[in-house]
């Protein structure tokens, strides 16, 4: 009996938290329909690589050169998603 109202008062519980994880992901998960329109770093101009580091804002991917680039991008973002936009 004690487990079985242990089943009952958990159960939905743990349904919850689940949908909400899948929920929470599908908020931060980059649109990225298309492979990433560039080669180059929007930033440095510097060519992307294996050690390029991939940042997510207003759920767009944007691919920088090292994560050194991620504060200047932090500084104008607006202008830097606007050149992404240009490429796609």
């Amino acid at each position: 009996m004690k487990n079985t109202n242990f089943i009952t008062l958990f159960l939905p519980l743990i349904v919850f938290l689940c949908q909400s994880r899948a929920q929470a992901q599908d908020l931060v998960e980059p649109d990225v329909g298309d492979p990433y329109p560039l080669q180059i770093c929007i930033l440095s101009g510097e060519k992307l690589s294996d050690t390029s580091v991939d940042y997510v804002i207003a759920n767009q991917l944007v691919r920088l050169a090292d994560f050194d680039q991620l504060s200047k991008f932090n500084e104008n973002p607006g202008k830097y998603l606007a050149i992404l936009g240009e490429a796609r």
